[in-house]
Order: C-alpha cells, then sequence, then structure tokens
C-alpha cells in the first residue's frame, strides 16, 4: 500500500501538476519515454573527479529517477543514498581520500532551464553500514558550506536536469581507500519544486569516471512516505545506480 501511495500519489501527483504534464511512473516519481538527450559530461563541480557513475540515458527503457527533496513548501522530503567505494591510485602511502565535492544531477520540476528560483541550499551527509532497514553510522553531516547548480543541457520527461554541487573544500571528508560508504546531498526548495535523483542504469554508464560502480547497493528512506531504508531496487529495475559524481584528492 505505501508502495501504491508513493507511486501514484503526491510526489507524482504534485509534480505532474508542477509541470503542467500528465505523468506516469514507473517507479518514485517518473515515466520511461523521454523528451531530448543531449550530450553530457561529467559534472563541473567535480574537479578534480575522483568518480562520476555516469549520465542518465533517456533512451534506456530502465531510465528513472527518484525522490531526492526537501521540498518544505509541501510533506515532500526523501533521501536517496547512494554507496561509492574509493579505489587506490596505485600510491600505497595514500590510504585515503579527502572529498572537496559531491554532486547529485537531479531531474527537477522547473519551468525553464535557469537554476530554481526557489532553491535554498543543500545538506550533505555520509553514512557506513547501510544495510534494508537500517540507516547504519551516521558520521559527517551538515549544512553544504558552498553550492552550484548547473543545467546539464538535458530535459528528459519534460523535466529539466541539474547538477547540484555540495562545495565541502573548506572541511573536506575523509574516507579510506578500499572501504564502502553511503553518501547523500539533499536540495532545499521553498516554493513549488522537487527533485529526483537521475538515475545511470547503462552498465557502462556514459561518461562513467574513475571508481567502479557500486550496482545494486543504494537506499531510500522517507518518513514522510513511510519507509525506513528501503533498497532503491524495491521501486523499480531502473534504480539501480545513480549519476553522482565526487571530487577530492589522495592523501596518506
Amino acid at each position: 500500500m505505501k508502495k501504491t501511495l508513493l507511486v501514484l500519489g503526491a510526489l507524482v501527483v504534485i509534480s505532474a501538476m508542477a509541470s503542467g504534464q500528465s505523468v506516469t511512473s514507473r517507479g518514485i516519481g517518473l515515466p520511461q519515454a523521454a523528451k531530448n538527450a543531449a550530450p553530457l559530461s561529467i559534472p563541473p563541480g567535480c574537479n578534480p573527479c575522483l568518480w562520476y557513475a555516469g549520465d542518465f540515458d533517456p533512451g534506456n527503457p530502465n531510465a528513472a529517477a527518484l525522490g531526492n527533496t526537501n521540498s518544505t513548501w509541501g510533506p515532500f522530503k526523501s533521501q536517496t543514498w547512494v554507496p561509492f567505494i574509493p579505489a587506490s591510485d596505485g600510491n600505497p602511502l595514500h590510504k585515503h581520500v579527502l572529498i572537496s565535492s559531491v554532486t547529485f544531477n537531479e531531474l527537477t520540476t522547473t519551468p525553464d532551464t535557469n537554476p530554481p528560483a526557489d532553491f535554498a541550499g543543500m545538506t550533505y551527509g555520509f553514512r557506513t553500514g547501510v544495510l534494508a532497514g537500517s540507516g547504519g553510522k551516521l558520521g559527517k553531516k551538515g549544512i553544504c558550506p558552498a553550492t552550484s547548480v548547473t543545467y546539464t543541457g538535458d530535459s528528459p520527461f519534460g523535466y529539466n536536469e541539474f547538477s547540484y554541487t555540495c562545495d565541502l573544500s573548506l572541511k573536506p571528508v575523509k574516507v579510506a581507500v578500499g572501504t564502502i560508504a553511503w553518501v547523500n546531498v539533499l536540495p532545499t526548495f521553498t516554493v513549488s519544486n522537487i527533485g529526483f535523483l537521475s538515475d545511470a542504469v547503462d552498465v557502462q554508464a556514459n561518461n562513467q569516471f574513475g571508481w567502479s560502480d557500486d550496482f545494486y547497493n543504494s537506499f531510500f528512506d522517507s518518513a514522510s512516505f513511510g519507509y525506513n531504508f528501503a533498497p532503491a531496487t524495491t521501486f523499480g529495475p531502473g534504480y539501480s545506480q545513480f549519476a553522482v559524481a565526487i571530487a577530492g584528492t589522495y592523501v596518506l
């Protein structure tokens, strides 16, 4: 019942109203047919880029996007937590990465390709030990010290896709090489918009870069809709991986 409500109810209906069009859904928010597929690249906020899971592919029959939004104008807070595993750069002295930014590519219910006028910043968080029904251990978290929003050039489903970058260069996050962690960047909207995290379902996704992707291991958490770290794949085959990028440097 909860899944049916989420798929056919508030998030999708509000999204359809915001974009002024009829929307059907394969999963939590968005349909399968796409309007156009512009050639994309690694998000500009990922510099120096260590990992990019790859682009959204509207031509894939499982293309989808999962709710990841703090829309304070309504009860639409949901988070998608995406795994990453820092790989070695080949230097045995480099046992950690110092993460300086995280980018989430999101389909957003904006009327045009300008950054959403009601964007009010982002929060970020890192977790370890996430399992179905359990958020594991919450590590570094907070308000992003600086942010940027860039149109990717793609407008699938009639929505506009933006790269939301959380700049952590003032307080970078240290993660050990070879360990698995989960990251979330959550855009806040104050008036009318909703964001959906773009998937990167292709193997290998266009423009995938750096570390290997960790498929089938993302989680969806939303008290608003009664989900407690549900496997993202609960909502459909398109949610096996997402368009996320991490920048940083290797350190001791």
